[in-house]
């Protein structure tokens, strides 16, 4: 009887356990065809998404300062077949005559993809809503839902004060709906933010484009890609190398562009430089007949190649224990080339260095960053590589960076040593040369940062958008830059976050997240600056230090634990610390109203 008492309790516990791991069932929803409903603008409507009651006819509320870029987030659902639906939103009236033009404002609409790569879901959510598209219609199946993405660029000189207008649904098959719309003007501007916000190969083709969507998205400089310079091939004749003023014309032209459209203008100017390491100098000595070392001419290096030219090649090693780094293909002893195939090759990279600079110098540019490598640390070779392009730049005279990890840096532990010595060979480290540090954000922190500052190097992280997540994009680009004061960031990489649809070109949601991201980063500046400039009285300035210290004290450095892309379903994983989309407008709230306190405005 026991027995058969426990084995009942047993199934219900059991019973209780399947219905707890349960999703609770969606409320039951009105009966009308097509709903209006909003949503956080960082989360995700999926087209197989019913909108909760609470969600339906709310109002569309934003809040910006004057100049700023500000974002909302609009879903439709519909039960019915809708065709070319689309939005269209009033002008909005504000105190006194105030107004803000619905010119405005830019609508598009979230483009549903088919997984691919680093988007792979589960059956719940085949279709991602990744891309942002110009096209402001779109035509709904009947029990589907679309995303509206609506940014408003609110005028320079808007005036401060509350403004309301309407948003109108227009569509074939249904009955326009409204919502109301509301948004919120500062009595304060924004500053510049303070880190080098720029994109890993900026100059795509659609160049324009890509510098105009740049600036509106908060970067201020540029990082010219590797390709660009590939093609600028200097002539070898007579023992030296030589450039003509005319092979840096598309490189001028490129930089007079974005600064036309106000990047680069102030900042260092970043150029991808391991194309024209690795390929054009090679190429030059190919021209000449220059004869590699196995008594072949050699047209170009690359990750493999370019180390085993550069290098006499042994015995493969058999890997330590704790090498966290691939040995591929062979390794040898390192040392600067002693062959004259990699003597010349060597000179080569620091003339080219020179004439780069000499060039930038001439034409009155901001310093430049030259972008030598990217993770040297997937193999030994492509160490050996890295630090031997950091020791030409660094006998050049120019300011190098390798987007890298921390291990291959400055790891203090002799046991923890990506590549550790071996044989007769030294252990690979990038800290003797490197002097801008980008690492990988999961090896970011405060203790990373201060040895980087012992050292003399600029401190800063790439961020990769492609596959990640707005709220973790938002996270990395605005909380952690200032927390961890970085002095560059890289937006890593552009091509993936655009795509071209038809004539027009479509952005990902991540790349919005980057925009709020920075603009964090600059509220929690600004108010830094008020209280440097000695604004508020008394009581007020320790509330905002007050402020300021319990941000810092909740911003996680740890990236995991803030929350990470599921790599089989592609849906973002809240971590332990994670806040909820809603935190991020709460705590901006705060630091607007302390600024305004210290102003001395309402």
């Amino acid at each position: 009887m026991r027995i058969r008492a426990l084995h009942v309790l047993v199934c219900v516990l059991t019973l209780f356990a399947i219905l707890a791991a349960c999703e609770p069932p969606h409320p039951t929803l009105p009966d009308d065809p097509v709903f209006l409903f909003t949503r956080h603008v960082m989360e995700p409507i999926y087209q197989e998404d019913l909108p909760f009651p609470e969600e339906i006819g709310r109002e569309v509320a934003m809040a910006a300062t004057p100049g700023e870029y500000e974002s909302a987030s609009l879903g439709v659902h519909s039960r019915v077949r809708l065709g070319s639906a689309r939005l269209q939103i009033s002008e909005l009236r504000g105190p006194g005559s105030a107004v803000i033009p619905a010119s405005s404002f830019d609508i598009k609409i979230t483009r549903y993809i088919e997984p691919y790569e680093r988007w792979v879901r589960i059956e719940t959510h085949p279709h991602p809503p990744g891309f942002l598209d110009p096209k402001p219609a779109a035509d709904l199946l009947p029990g589907t839902s679309q995303q509206y993405w609506l940014t408003v660029h609110v005028p320079d000189d808007a005036a401060e004060g509350r403004y309301e207008g309407v948003i109108t649904l227009v569509a074939e098959g249904a009955e326009a709906l409204e919502l109301p719309l509301s948004l919120r003007v500062y009595p304060f501007a924004l500053d510049e933010a303070g880190p080098s916000f720029f994109l890993a190969g900026d100059s795509l083709p659609l160049v324009e484009e890509s510098f105009i969507q740049s600036r509106a998205h908060g970067m201020n400089t540029i990082c010219i890609k590797h390709g660009w310079a590939k093609q600028i091939v200097p002539r070898y004749r007579d023992d030296a190398f030589s450039y003509r003023k005319d092979d840096f014309e598309r490189l001028r032209a490129v930089v007079s562009l974005a600064q036309r459209h106000g990047l680069a203008t102030d900042r260092p100017i970043g150029l991808g430089f391991y194309s024209q390491l690795t390929r054009s100098v090679p190429a030059a000595l190919y021209q000449a007949e220059i004869p590699g070392p196995d008594g072949e001419k050699v047209r170009s290096l690359d990750y493999v190649t370019g180390y085993e030219l550069l290098h006499r090649k042994e015995a493969a090693v058999t890997e330590i224990e704790h090498q966290k780094g691939a040995y591929y293909p062979r390794i040898d002893p390192y040392a600067p080339p002693d062959t004259k195939y990699g003597t010349l090759v060597f000179r080569g990279w620091v003339e080219a260095f020179r004439a780069f600079e000499a060039y930038a110098r001439e034409q009155d540019w901001p310093p430049t960053w030259y972008w030598l490598i990217d993770e040297p640390h997937h193999s030994r070779g492509s160490m050996r590589l890295a630090v031997q392009m950091l020791e030409a730049a660094n006998k050049a005279g120019v300011d190098s960076l390798v987007t890298c990890n921390e291990p291959t840096v400055s790891e203090p532990d002799p046991d923890e040593l990506w590549f550790p010595a071996l044989a007769n060979e030294k252990a690979l480290l990038l800290e003797p040369w490197l002097n801008i540090r980008c690492y990988h954000n999961r090896y970011l922190g405060p203790e990373t940062r201060e040895r980087a500052r012992a050292a003399g190097d600029l401190y800063g992280t790439y961020i990769n958008v492609y596959g990640n997540q707005p709220l973790s994009s938002r996270h990395l680009s605005g909380y952690l830059a200032w927390k961890l004061d970085f002095d560059t960031v890289m937006i890593w990489n552009f091509k993936n976050v655009s795509s071209e649809f038809g004539d027009s070109r479509a952005y990902l949601r991540d790349w919005e997240g980057v925009r709020e991201g920075i603009d964090d980063l600059r509220y929690l500046e600004r108010l830094e600056r008020a209280l440097a400039d000695g604004l508020g009285d008394d009581a007020t300035r320790t509330q905002a230090k007050a402020l300021l210290e319990e941000i810092a004290a909740t911003v996680e450095p740890n990236v995991r634990s803030v929350g990470y892309v599921d790599g089989v379903s592609g849906k973002w994983i809240p971590g332990r610390n994670a806040w909820p989309p809603e935190e991020y407008d709460t705590i901006r709230s705060k630091v607007a109203a302390m600024i305004s306190a210290l102003l001395g405005e309402p």
